[in-house]
C-alpha cells in the first residue's frame, strides 16, 4: 500500500518562500548599491547610471548611452575607492555597459520641421549651378523633401 507524505508539499512551499525572501533581499541590496553610487556621483551623472552586478573583482555599471558611459569612466577610480570603503569590497575595476535605463527618461516629441521658403529656393538655385550631376540631383531631392516636410 502507498503512503501519502503530506509534509512534502509544505516543505516545498517553505523552500519557495525562503527563495523569494532571498530574491527580495538581493533586490533591496541591489537598489541600495545603486542609490549609494548615484548619491556619490554628480547629480547630472546619477540619473544615467545604474548598478549591474559584481563579477570577480569587477563591478559592472550600466549607463543609458555610450556618451554617458564615457563620462562616467572619468569618475571610475574615485567611485571604485568609495565603493570599496563603503562596502568593504576589494574590487579592482569598474566596467561600463550601455543599456537604456528603464523608466528613467521621457521620450520627447520631435520639434516641428520647418525651413523657410527662401532657404529652399537657395538649395534649388545651388543645385542648378553645380556641375556634378549626382550632387545636383541630390540637392534637388533635398529641396523637394524639405519643402514637403515644412508644409506639414
Amino acid at each position: 500500500m502507498h503512503k501519502h507524505n503530506f509534509s512534502s508539499p509544505l516543505s516545498l512551499l517553505q523552500d519557495r518562500i525562503s527563495s523569494t525572501k532571498k530574491l527580495i533581499r538581493a533586490a533591496e541590496r541591489h537598489g541600495d548599491i545603486t542609490k549609494k553610487i548615484q548619491s556619490y556621483l554628480p547629480t547630472d551623472f546619477a540619473e544615467h547610471c545604474e548598478f549591474g552586478s559584481i563579477r570577480g573583482s569587477s563591478m559592472i555599471l550600466f549607463a543609458d548611452s555610450a556618451a554617458w558611459a564615457t563620462r562616467l569612466r572619468f569618475h571610475s577610480s574615485d567611485l571604485l575607492r568609495y565603493i570599496n570603503n563603503e562596502y568593504k569590497y576589494s574590487l579592482s575595476s569598474i566596467k561600463f555597459k550601455v543599456m537604456p535605463l528603464r523608466g528613467k527618461r521621457k521620450k520627447t516629441k520631435p520639434k516641428p520641421f520647418h525651413i523657410d521658403r527662401s532657404n529652399i529656393d537657395s538649395i534649388r538655385q545651388l543645385a542648378s549651378t553645380v556641375k556634378h550631376q549626382g550632387l545636383s540631383d541630390a540637392l534637388v531631392r533635398l529641396a523637394a523633401i524639405t519643402e514637403k516636410k515644412s508644409k506639414k
